[in-house]
């Protein structure tokens, strides 16, 4: 898939999205709890795939991490939280455990 306007696409990464994520005025490890929880609620797969990854190099643990993924999708609302729920899994291979 093309991206749609890719310097649209950079400035907004660059000038929005980067600043917020830095703030150190929030540690990094519930920052990246928090960026996971909000790609699980939107269904935002890669990006739960990238952020998961990320906790892992960071030092959250395999235990937090699945919590992390597996707390929102109830507040997601039904039919969503099933379809995320089932995401939420593929992430952190725990296929139908969740």
């Amino acid at each position: 898939m093309e991206r749609f306007e890719p310097a649209l696409e950079d400035t907004a990464l660059r000038k929005l999205f980067r600043p917020i994520y830095a703030d150190e005025r929030l540690p990094l490890e519930p920052r990246n709890l928090g960026t996971i929880a909000n790609s699980v609620t939107q269904g935002r797969v890669t990006q739960m795939e990238r952020r998961a990854r990320a906790a892992l190099r960071i030092g959250i643990l395999v235990g937090t991490l699945s919590m992390a993924l597996r707390h929102p999708v109830f507040y997601a609302g039904v039919p969503f939280r099933d379809r995320e729920s089932q995401n939420a899994a593929k992430v952190v291979g725990l296929g139908a455990n969740m």
